[in-house]
């Protein structure tokens, strides 16, 4: 049985919305896809998969990169006393 992990795929879809905190597109996203990237048709990275809705429409949602990268740079909180 081949290691599901190693295989990569990609599939094509149309954005319908972006925002400044998501960008919406249909295109299939295979569970356990959150954290991977979102390209667009010349094979920049734009986003960052974070959720999908099947019940409405087969909607995915990912993170703008610029936005994602933001909070990877944010400071934790100090820790308590």
């Amino acid at each position: 049985m081949p290691d599901m992990q190693s295989q990569r795929t990609t599939s094509k879809g149309h954005i319908s919305d972006v925002l400044p905190d998501k960008i919406v597109y249909n295109a299939q996203t295979p569970s356990g896809g959150s954290g991977g990237p979102l390209f667009n048709d010349e094979g920049k990275v734009i986003g960052i998969n974070f959720a999908m809705v099947r019940e409405f429409g087969g909607s995915n949602f990912a993170v703008p990169v610029g936005y994602g990268t933001s909070l990877l740079n944010l400071k934790p909180p100090p820790p308590k006393p």
